[in-house]
């Protein structure tokens, strides 16, 4: 079982971040916060192919990229309403103000919804049980594939 440790978050971060959450993130049926990535490369490429396999078309989910340099928070999203699972790759519960500790590649429920903690998109590319651990303990049967 794999865990990640969660520090205490410095209140000069801990705050509620103003970036704009997009409205109708209730409406779709999964939200990704991902760690940012070029639009051509292979970690589209490899999200485009996940989504095909979740049977997931474009207006089914919602896709953040989440940059240091405008965060938002968990509360954030929250407020704003959230769909029925939540994937996080790359991206860690803290950076999110989340204090929990959470098992990576399988299906969480966390405040309200179904949550996934997953490596950034380049590291599943190169490992295997990664993406064996992230379908079979988490988008399948949060998604009921």
């Amino acid at each position: 079982m794999q865990l990640i440790s969660v520090p205490v978050i410095p209140s000069l971060t801990d705050v509620q971040w103003k970036r704009l959450i997009p409205a109708g993130l209730s409406t779709k049926k999964l939200l990704v916060i991902s760690t940012p990535f070029p639009t051509e490369s292979t970690e589209a490429s490899t999200l485009s192919r996940m989504m095909i396999a979740c049977k997931l078309e474009a207006d089914d989910y919602t896709l953040l990229l989440f940059e240091t340099e405008s965060p938002f928070s968990w509360a954030a999203l929250k407020s704003s309403g959230l769909p029925p699972v939540v994937l996080l790759l790359g991206v860690s519960p803290v950076d999110l103000s989340i204090r929990a500790l959470f098992q990576v590649g399988i299906v969480q429920d966390f405040s309200g919804v179904k949550l996934i903690l997953a490596p950034s998109l380049r590291a599943l590319e190169h490992d295997l049980e990664a993406k064996k651990r992230l379908w079979g303990g988490g988008l399948k049967p949060a998604l009921r594939l």
